[in-house]
């Protein structure tokens, strides 16, 4: 069933499918593919589900991204002696015409990718613009991103109706999955002027997704009260996003949801030169924070910070959650020592990962395997491609979880 293909990828996981349909050798088409793979009901689900999906179309991936896909899928039916579908051919004629339109306009692509709610059954959508050099640190999505990502949605209790604040934030991946489970208010931080104007670009975009979410959920309810959030000028540390307040009532047997009103803003912190004042301002009761143990020199800094969120005499806060890929051990182990130091105050305890929630490129092994399996062939190799921000690129079998929380006194 070939849109099973759909059903596991999802409409915007596209490099995914790409290693299900041609293998690990990009550079040549898998010879054991199914060939019913390649008739025109196969291009139509990839032109309708994946080229022409809303979000692909007004968030678009790199143009070099587009067009290998493109170009692949259209070299794929070629070989195959099948017709080629004339919206492919199209695409990539506009493609071809819009290269140097694209070059010129800079590196930015967006990234797209769908994930599990905290109910398990209902599905969403986070959208970044990133980069696809590493020209900016706070451009990349880190795979930390992820796993506190999906710590989030496996534990919506904790963040429904609280005041978060994310350190570090960079892309805002994390930060957008927090919106879906409803805080009361979204404070994500970071320091350079560039990621913070990214930053509140992408968190914009998810707002919006999210508006248009509980709209829909409105509308089908005869309910068209909602409206989209405005900006509102908070300082000129930060810039705010805020929805307002209102209730949907769902017919039939389904539950009553609130909507509760979002608060979100981007506010530069400095981890070297902070305030004690702003984390007063914020009053965090949760703090997050993905990836941010990637150099001994920002530890005592950073600790500085949480320290500060967890023991200051006014603080509200109860935890500081972190994420983070085991990639050096020597940088590990002075976190461990900055730990050790501050545990008259605070106190560490690992906990388990979440369990996987966006569809990414080892999800599809099982099926890549069945795909080669019904062509009478083995499996066609790992699931690697280009583009060092994907999440399975840095092993998250190495991933740690740790919940710090003031000591008891």
């Amino acid at each position: 069933d070939i849109s099973k293909v759909f059903e596991w990828v999802g409409t915007l996981e596209t490099r995914a499918m790409k290693n299900v349909i041609f293998g690990s050798d990009y550079g040549h088409v898998a010879s054991t593919l199914v060939p019913m793979w390649w008739q025109l009901a196969f291009q139509d689900l990839f032109v309708n589900k994946v080229l022409e999906d809303p979000i692909a179309r007004k968030y678009p991936p790199s143009h070099d991204y587009r067009s290998e896909w493109v170009n692949m899928m259209i070299d794929g039916v070629t070989n195959a002696k099948c017709e080629v579908h004339p919206l492919l051919l199209k695409e990539q004629e506009a493609l071809l015409r819009s290269r140097h339109d694209d070059a010129a306009a800079g590196d930015a692509p967006y990234r797209s990718y769908d994930f599990t709610r905290h109910d398990g059954e209902s599905k969403g959508t986070v959208t970044v613009q990133t980069t696809s050099s590493f020209s900016n640190i706070g451009f990349w999505i880190w795979p930390g991103a992820f796993t506190l990502a999906e710590y989030v949605l496996s534990h919506p209790k904790l963040f429904h109706g609280k005041r978060v604040l994310e350190l570090g934030a960079g892309t805002g991946l994390t930060s957008s999955v927090v919106l879906s489970v409803q805080p009361k208010t979204l404070t994500a931080t970071d320091f350079e002027a560039l990621t913070l104007k990214r930053l509140e670009h992408n968190l914009q975009i998810n707002v919006d997704m999210e508006d248009n979410l509980n709209h829909n959920h409105n509308h089908n309810n005869n309910n068209s009260d909602n409206k989209k959030p405005t900006h509102t000028k908070e300082n000129e540390e930060g810039v705010g996003v805020e929805g307002e307040e209102e209730k949907e009532k769902k017919q039939g047997s389904e539950k009553e949801r609130d909507l509760k009103k979002t608060d979100v803003k981007v506010v530069k912190l400095d981890w070297f030169d902070f305030k004690p004042s702003l984390i007063a301002q914020i009053d965090p009761e949760i703090v997050i924070g993905a990836d941010l143990c990637y150099s001994p020199d920002l530890i005592s800094p950073l600790m500085n910070v949480i320290e500060t969120c967890l023991t200051q005499a006014t603080s509200s806060c109860k935890m500081v959650i972190m994420s983070f890929p085991i990639r050096n051990q020597s940088t590990h182990q002075v976190f461990e020592q900055e730990l050790k130091k501050r545990s008259s105050v605070i106190t560490a305890r690992y906990v388990d990962l979440a369990p996987r929630r966006f569809q990414r490129e080892k999800k599809m092994t099982k099926l890549k395997t069945k795909a080669s399996d019904r062509s009478g062939a083995g499996s066609t190799g790992s699931t690697g491609g280009s583009g060092g921000e994907d999440p399975d690129d840095d092993g998250s079998d190495d991933h740690k979880l740790v919940v710090l929380e003031r000591r008891s006194k």
